[in-house]
Order: C-alpha cells, then structure tokens, then sequence
C-alpha cells in the first residue's frame, strides 16, 4: 500500500504516467459493454464472399471511431511471426484554410502501449483491410486443441490439404479488429498465434463468446496455418515503418492521447497545489479499493454455478435426488462448497458434518471428513462402482472410525497440495485420495457407520431426504433389537453379523443411487425389510462374497474359502470367517505356497536370483522405493515374491494377494518392477 510524503519534504510535481493497458482494462471504456458482434462483423467474410463490406467501407468504419470516441485496437502478423498490436487508428485530414503538409490523408496507428506517456506512430496501410487471396483451409477449433495437446512443442499448424479430416475453408482480411476485452493480452507481451490462440481464442470459448468473435478466432486459425512446407501463415506481412513526425504531427497525435488521458493535460501548478491532497487520499483509496475488490470477490465466488464444481450433468444428478426444481433449493453445503476455495473444502466439508452432529444429537461421535470422503462427492461418486467394491461410492464401510493423526495428517497434505494454486500430481494425492475401509466386529461399531451414512445424507440432500429418514429408522430398530442379535444362532462368528448388516444397506444405497440416474422417480429402498425377516422366520442371513470379505481382512478360518464360496458367495455352515492373524493361523507351522499361474511376463525378475524380494521391501519401507502396487484381493498391497518370483509363505502379511491375476491386471505391479528391480 502507497504511503503519503512527509508534508514538508514533497517530491517535485509531475505529470502522472499512463497507460493503455490500464485504459482499455476498464470497463467504462467499453462502448460495446461486451457485445461485439457488430462491431466484428465487417472482418467476417463468408467463404463465398457475396455481400461483404468494401475494404474502404470498412477502413471509413475504421476511422469514424476517433470522431466518435470510441477506442480500437488492429491485430498484423508481421514477418517475425508474432502477433502485432496496433491502437487508436486515425486520418490526417486536410486543415481548411491551412497550408498543406506532407501528412494529409495519411493515417496513422500508435503501435504497442505508450512508453513514458509518448506513442510509438507508425503508417496505416489501407491494404490492411483487404482481404487475403482467395480461401486458406484451417483446422477446426477442436483439431487445433487436439493437435497442441498432442504436440506441446509445435507453433503453427499445416499446411492443409482438401482431403485432411476436421478442417474447412474461411476468409479473412489482412487485419482483424481487436475488441476492448482482449486488448490487454497482447498488450501484455507479443503473443505468437499459437500463444494467442491459447490465451485469448480459450478465453472467448469458455466465455461463450464464440457467436460474436467468429472473424477474430478465424483470424487466430488462419495466423496459425502454414501457406506451405516451412513457411508461415499468408497473413505475415512486413512491418509498418515509423514518420519522422514533426511539430505537427506529434501535436495531432498528442491530442488524441490527451483525450484518452485527461490527466496529461492538467497544468502543472494545479498539480502542485493538488499534490498533498492527492497524495493524503492514497491511503484511502487503496484502503477503499482493497474493500470493494474483497467485496467484488466475495460477490462472485457467491454467484459461482455449481456448475464449476461438479458439472452440468452433476447438478441434474443431484437435482433428481433431492427432488428440486433449481440449484438454490439444493442443501447449503453445495453453495458453501461451490463458492470455496479448493484448498479450503476439505474444512467447509468438515464444519458442515459438525454442526449436523449437533443437530442430531451426536455431538461426540467421531466423523472426520476425508479428502477420499470429499473426492467421491465433489464427482458425484454416490454409488458403488460394482456391488463388490466397498472402498467405493458412498456408504457405511467407507465411514468408520479413523486415527485421528492420520486423519489430521491428511487435512494437512490436503491443504499444503492445493493451497498453492497450482495442481498437484497424481502421484502426490493417489495415496491421499485411496478410501479407507472398516470392518465392523461389533454392533457398536456398524451402528456408528450407519449414523454416519444418515448425517451425511442429510447434508448432502437435506434432512427430510428419504434416506435420512430411512437410515434413522434403521439405527433405532437395530439398537433396539441388538440383545436379539446377540442371542441369534447364525452359522459364522457373531463378529461375521455387523458385516452382513452393513452390505444389506450398502447395496441397496448403492442401488438406488444407481436407478436415480435413469428414472428420476425412483423411491429409496426400505431396508427395514432386513428386520422383518430376523422377527418372522430368521431368514435373515446374507451371502458375503469373497472379494467383500478380502477387503475387509476376513477370511475362512479353514485356509481358503468355502466350498461355493467362488460360484456366488454363499455362506457355509460351520465355516468361520476371521480376520488372518499376521503370523498364520495359530498352531500351524508356515509352509511354501507356489503359485499355479505364474505369469511369464515375470521370468526376467524370477531370472534375477541376486535381487530377493527381501531387499527390495526393505527399501520401501525405509522411503528408497515407492510403495507396491495396490492389490485387488485385499485393502494392502500386493504380493512382489508370490507374483514375481512363484512362491510365497503361507504365513505372508499379503497372503489374501495370492490370488489369480489377468496380464492387464499385472500391467502397474510390471511397471513398478521394470523401474525398481534391480540391485542396490
């Protein structure tokens, strides 16, 4: 922030410094208030060229803007293969009763901004606004950005043939006039028209522009097609050269940047006089200033769609689920959520879960929001991705209880990533954004994952939400029946129950959350229907499929899964499910497990008997190596030894990894190994 001079020590008046970049960043400068379809309308000539204006109609157009006092701007593409700005475009018009001087008729542009409040003039050529001979093939606005996403390093585009997929024919005109919100790019520096094209052509697409700015984004296409091999674009031309200005015509030109800048004609013993009080005023208007920028992006971030946040088709999704008609019906943790910063949402999340607890009376259950938690909703990630994958979608598995350092270890990273403005990589956030999943032993446990489900319903799709309602009649059946749980006979380990409860209400969440996407009256399930058969005939137990159960940490007691377990997952009597102590099952010594599909894809590593699995290990745990690729059969990591090297220990922390894998499924534990193994 400026401070003011000591009153008695001024600095000599002077005249204040001006700038076109300024000037034409004020909107009050605008005459077109962003509506610039006519003003482009004479630079857009249709391929067939049948009623386009003259080029001296559009050069008279031209010049009437300095009578009528309205800015412009002119793009050239010189020789050097940059984009050239030129501005205030003006004619030296014969004086009436004035002896003639060698600038009559002549026009003039003032190229670039003004350095130390002077122009740098140049001669205006009436062949700027003639068209280019003939028609010029360019690629479309999709095949543009296609081809520099393909190849960042390229700067121009062609030549193209007629044959040459995604393109199509345009005229244009040597120059291109430069509508006042687009001044200040080029002003900024000299643009090349691939740089252009990304700064300024993106701009007006994303702002829905491109129905007023069709001849200036054709103008961009054509500055970025070769005229042929090694080339540039036929729109090049050389240079405007410069006047030896005299008296005369410096005085004319004075005239026009006077008017644009007032301030430059002040006298300068009014600017001594004024010069305290301007200088005292500094601290309140930058004091006054900073005020209504903060309120201008208060207001904005307010206005923000959601939209921005998860998507058109998002917003319909959640339109349907909650039954709304518009956006400003949804709950209030869209709105806070939209307007957030990216780095802050993990907190509004956070804040929003907090004052439901309250609200619920559940002030000190734990539910802690995580980054995971918040991924899945920002992507409208509601359903499980298949009926077997419990670490997706949401749904009491993915909100148990959590470590409260771990979890706010991640609030930190999540903050630290993102804080900085600039996107994180993917291998910064994989292990931040992989779901934590809990296995329930206890009812307890399953009824605080399935309170949770009910307060974040209801701050994602209101308290009166059939699924909030559904969930709370729920948890308040099974706290009344747990004695009866207790006492059931089941034909697994009563720890096996608080599992088949929580996939009974995942899967039909996960259902309905499915169904809604195609038919928007879809009605939330009644799982209470769960209950009714626990009190009418115990028909109540539920088939929990392997996969499910390697999540989770459980497996058959007896070694390997139950006879029909693979064929649909069904529950065998006197078959009891645990979770796998580290050390094996107790009172068994570990033996060697071979594995019956090793992948040939693995002899070179299997060739390697220098390098074990041991060594390797050891250096991810001590940070040398990145972690193992995640495995499909359990919440850890996937076995090196059993896959890469054929055997294993019956008694291995992964031994839930040592199952039958497709080559396509080897593809990232391959990668990892063709980077990582190899000796020390």
């Amino acid at each position: 922030m400026a401070q003011a001079p000591p009153l008695g020590n001024l600095a000599p008046a002077h005249a204040a410094t001006c700038d076109y970049m300024s000037f034409f960043q004020d909107q009050q400068n605008d005459p077109f208030l962003g509506n610039y379809a006519a003003a482009l309308g004479p630079y857009l000539v249709p391929v067939a060229n049948q009623n386009v204006a003259t080029p001296a109609d559009v050069q008279e157009l031209a010049l009437n803007c300095q009578r009528q006092s309205v800015p412009t701007a002119f793009l050239l593409l010189h020789d050097d293969g940059k984009l050239h700005i030129y501005l205030q475009l003006d004619k030296f018009h014969t004086r009436m009763g004035m002896p003639p001087t060698q600038w009559d008729d002549t026009m003039f542009c003032q190229k670039g901004d003004l350095f130390h409040n002077q122009a740098q003039l140049v001669f205006w050529l009436q062949e700027y606004f003639h068209q280019l001979n003939g028609q010029v093939r360019v690629g479309s606005r999709a095949a543009i950005d296609t081809a520099l996403a393909g190849d960042p390093a390229a700067e121009l585009l062609g030549p193209f043939a007629a044959v040459d997929a995604d393109t199509e024919l345009v005229r244009v005109r040597r120059t291109c006039f430069v509508p006042p919100a687009f001044v200040p790019a080029f002003l900024a520096s000299q643009l090349t028209p691939k740089e252009a094209w990304q700064q300024v052509g993106s701009r007006i697409i994303n702002e829905n522009r491109e129905a007023d700015c069709v001849a200036l984004l054709d103008f961009l296409r054509v500055a970025m097609t070769r005229s042929g091999v090694g080339q540039l674009s036929s729109l090049a031309v050389q240079a405007p050269t410069a006047p030896v200005a005299d008296a005369v015509l410096l005085s004319h030109r004075r005239r026009i940047i006077e008017r644009d800048f007032p301030a430059l004609n002040a006298a300068l013993p009014q600017l001594q006089q004024n010069l305290i009080a301007q200088e005292l005023s500094v601290l309140v208007a930058d004091n006054r200033t900073a005020r209504v920028e903060d309120e201008i992006r208060r207001q904005k971030d307010i206005a923000k769609p959601l939209t921005d946040l998860v998507g058109d088709h998002g917003v319909d999704y959640l339109l349907r689920i909650c039954g709304v008609q518009a956006e400003h019906e949804l709950p209030p943790l869209w709105s806070a959520l939209k307007s957030a910063k990216k780095h802050n949402r993990l907190n509004v999340l956070q804040h929003s879960i907090d004052v439901a607890k309250l609200q619920c009376d559940e002030p000190e259950m734990q539910f802690i929001a995580t980054p995971a938690l918040l991924q899945a909703i920002v992507n409208m990630a509601f359903g499980m991705s298949q009926t077997d994958s419990i670490t997706t979608g949401l749904q009491p598995f993915v909100l148990g209880e959590q470590m409260e350092s771990s979890a706010r270890e991640a609030l930190y990273t999540y903050e630290a990533l993102y804080s900085g403005g600039s996107a994180p990589s993917s291998t910064d956030i994989a292990a931040l954004m992989k779901a934590t999943i809990t296995t329930p032993k206890h009812h307890f446990q399953a009824r605080h994952m399935l309170r949770r489900s009910e307060i974040l319903c209801r701050e994602l799709f209101g308290p009166q939400h059939p699924s909030v309602v559904t969930l709370q009649s729920f948890c308040i059946r099974y706290s009344s029946l747990e004695s009866q749980l207790h006492r059931q006979a089941m034909t697994q380990p009563r720890e096996y129950l608080p599992t088949i409860i929580l996939r009974h209400v995942s899967l039909h969440m996960s259902h309905y959350f499915q169904r809604i996407k195609l038919n928007p009256n879809a009605a939330f399930p009644s799982i209470a229907d769960f209950w009714d058969d626990l009190l009418v005939d115990g028909n109540w137990e539920r088939p929990v499929p392997p996969q499910v159960l390697s999540q989770l940490g459980m497996r058959p007691t007896g070694g390997g899964p139950p006879a029909g377990a693979a064929a649909g997952g069904l529950a065998v009597p006197g078959a009891g499910w645990a979770v796998p102590p580290a050390g094996g099952a107790a009172g068994t010594a570990p033996t060697r497990m071979s594995n019956p599909n090793f992948n040939s894809i693995f002899q070179p590593y299997l060739d390697m008997r220098t390098v074990t699995c041991k060594s390797l290990k050891d250096k991810i745990v001590e940070g040398a190596l990145p972690p193992l690729p995640s495995s499909k059969g359990f919440s850890g990591n996937m076995c090196l030894a059993y896959h890469t090297k054929g055997t294993c220990m019956s008694n291995c922390r992964c031994v839930l990894d040592h199952v039958l894998y497709s080559t396509a499924e080897y593809q990232p534990l391959l990668t990892w190994c063709v980077s990582h193994f190899r000796a020390a």
